[in-house]
C-alpha cells in the first residue's frame, strides 16, 4: 500500500517519489488503513471462523484480528525504516524534521542480505509449522 504512492510519483516523472506515506506518521496511517481493509475483507468473505479453525493454532493466531493488525502495522512501520536507509529522498521523521539519520546507517549490500536472510528464515519457519 505504501509503495502505491511511490509508483504514482514514478509514473508522473516526479523528482521526489517517497513522500507522506514514507514517513513514520504516514506509514502508521497506512498501517491502520490496511488493517481496516484486511479486517473488512475477512468479514465480507464470511469464511473467517471456519477457514481459520480448520488450520493449525499458529494459523489461527496469524489470521486473528490481532494477528492481522500486528502484521499490517509491523510491515507499515518498518517500511520507512528500511527505505530510509537506502533512499535519499525519504524524510522519515516528518513533520518534525526533514533530516534522515537512517540514510546509509547500514550498507546496501548488508541491508539486502539481511532482508534475504530474514525472508529465508520466515520461509523455513512457515514450512516447519505446516
Amino acid at each position: 500500500m505504501i509503495d502505491c504512492e511511490s509508483a504514482y510519483y514514478l509514473a508522473t516523472d516526479a523528482v521526489v517519489v517517497h513522500r507522506q506515506l514514507h514517513t513514520f506518521v504516514g506509514a502508521a496511517l497506512a498501517g491502520v488503513a490496511t488493517s481496516l481493509l484486511l479486517l473488512g475483507a475477512r468479514r465480507v468473505l464470511g469464511r473467517e471462523r471456519a477457514w481459520f479453525e480448520a488450520r493449525s493454532p499458529a494459523m489461527r493466531a496469524e489470521g486473528s484480528s490481532v494477528g492481522l493488525v500486528v502484521g499490517a502495522m509491523t510491515g507499515a512501520l518498518t517500511h520507512p525504516l528500511f527505505d530510509g536507509v537506502m533512499h535519499r529522498d525519504i524524510e522519515p521523521f516528518q513533520p518534525w524534521t526533514a533530516a534522515n539519520p537512517l540514510q546509509g546507517a547500514v550498507g546496501l549490500g548488508a541491508l539486502h542480505l539481511g532482508c534475504l536472510l530474514a525472508g529465508l528464515a520466515g520461509g523455513v519457519l512457515l514450512a516447519v509449522r505446516r
